[in-house]
Formats: C-alpha cells, structure tokens, sequence
C-alpha cells in the first residue's frame, strides 16, 4: 500500500511543523507549505495525489475558505479540516456549510488531528 499523503498549509512554520510531525508520526506522508499560492499550484499536479487538505482559515496571501472554495469545483471527494486560531461558532458553521470535513482550533490536542486526518483519509 503506497503511502497516504497530506497537505498541509498554513501560513506559521511552527504550525506546520507540528502537524507535519504528528502526521508523520501517525504513518501518513506530508507536504507542508506557507504559502497557500504554491500549495494551489502542487494540488493541480497529478503526481502528488492526496488523501486530506488541513489548512488554516485565515492567511495573509490566500484564506482557507478560497482553498475550500476552489477545491470543492476541482476535486471535491478531497476531504478539507480547516485550523484556526481565531475559531467562532460562525466560521465553523460557515467552514461546514461550504463543504469542509471538519474544523480545528488551535491550540489543538494531538491525538485529535490525527483522529480527525485518520477518518477523513477513510471517507
């Protein structure tokens, strides 16, 4: 069985660090990025097949929203968790609504990023 992978893109190193570490620890393959333009442009390449998106709601070049946006026209059977540190009751209705698998915040536990990655990848 080839490796799952995972993009992750948030525009702080250290989050993406940290996610990167728990992912791999937890058997999956992950590609990190800060900027959300480049993450964009790896999604479109059919050679980096993905099983998850984790991306954090608000970036400075691009939000997580657009990225849920423009993933639900081209490859919408991709699994989205968005992570924020700014969550509200309404960015995480909103975030449901438009199609995201589910909604993080940060700080965040863990075992509860790897729970949430383990059953999108199994969607």
């Amino acid at each position: 069985m080839s490796l799952r992978r995972v993009l992750v893109v948030d525009d702080e190193k250290n989050i993406t660090f940290v996610i990167k570490a728990i992912l791999e620890k937890g058997g999956f393959g992950v590609d990190a990025f800060n900027d959300p333009t480049l993450a964009m442009r790896t999604l479109e390449k059919p050679e980096h097949p993905y099983c998850v998106v984790i991306t954090d709601l608000y970036m400075p070049q691009m939000s997580g929203m657009k990225i849920l946006s423009d993933l639900q026209q081209k490859q919408p059977e991709l699994p989205v968790v968005m992570i924020t540190a700014f969550g509200t009751v309404e960015s995480a209705v909103q975030a449901l609504k438009n199609g995201a698998f589910d909604y993080i915040t940060k700080p965040f536990e863990q075992g509860e990023i790897l729970a949430i990655v383990e059953k999108a990848a199994n969607t």
